[in-house]
């Protein structure tokens, strides 16, 4: 019977006790420093300019209405007209004094529009000389549909025009062709030379106001 000694080269359960460090140099712990969001860089996208309320950076719909300020200026823009000579006598057109209708600014995809949709009335006092002496009858033109689209290009869009002049009829029929021709109420754009074209005039002039105004 074999005996096996304790020191037998076989036991080789035991020898991972025999370990011993190798001769590879020390090496010191260096911990690594870990970036707090404070401290990583911050990366600033650039953002398109947009027109609107500070909340509102997104420029999405914004209303804002000027209705108040839209009539304040539209008086003063209707206002002194030109004398139009029309069928040997001559129509004065009086200064617009009351415009109804809203007027707003909302803002759409970042971009700000200027709409509105005023009605008015324009209205006129046609004078002429005949065997009696002078001779006058006054009427009004009622301008209705009046929006932004009106000036717009590309945009076949035209306000409403109603002759409102009762005593037009007292006129022999020559004379009163000749009247409602140099009203211009008939078509828009207007005839060069009519009362609406004079009125047109003034209403672009308030129109690039209004939207100047921002």
């Amino acid at each position: 019977e074999k005996v096996v000694d304790d020191g037998d080269e076989n036991l080789t359960w035991y020898r991972h006790r025999e370990w011993k460090p190798t001769a590879e140099p020390k090496r010191d712990f260096a911990p690594a420093k870990i970036e707090s969001p404070a401290d990583a860089p911050v990366k600033v996208e650039a953002q398109a300019t947009t027109e609107g309320s500070a909340w509102n950076a997104a420029g999405t719909w914004e209303d804002k209405d000027v209705t108040e300020f839209a009539h304040k200026i539209f008086k003063e823009h209707l206002k002194g007209f030109p004398t139009i000579d029309a069928a040997g006598g001559a129509i004065d057109i009086e200064d617009v004094d009351s415009v109804e209708g809203d007027a707003w600014k909302p803002v759409s995809r970042g971009r700000r529009l200027h709409m509105f949709d005023l009605s008015f009335k324009i209205k006129f006092t046609f004078k002429w000389m005949d065997s009696s002496g002078q001779r006058q009858i006054k009427g009004s033109i009622e301008v209705t549909d009046f929006t932004h689209d009106v000036f717009a290009e590309g945009v076949a869009s035209k306000p409403d025009l109603r002759l409102s002049c009762p005593d037009l009829r007292v006129l022999d029929a020559g004379r009163k062709q000749a009247t409602e021709a140099a009203l211009g109420h008939k078509s828009w754009p207007p005839a060069a030379g009519t009362a609406m074209k004079a009125v047109e005039e003034k209403l672009k002039s308030w129109a690039a106001e209004y939207e100047k105004a921002g």
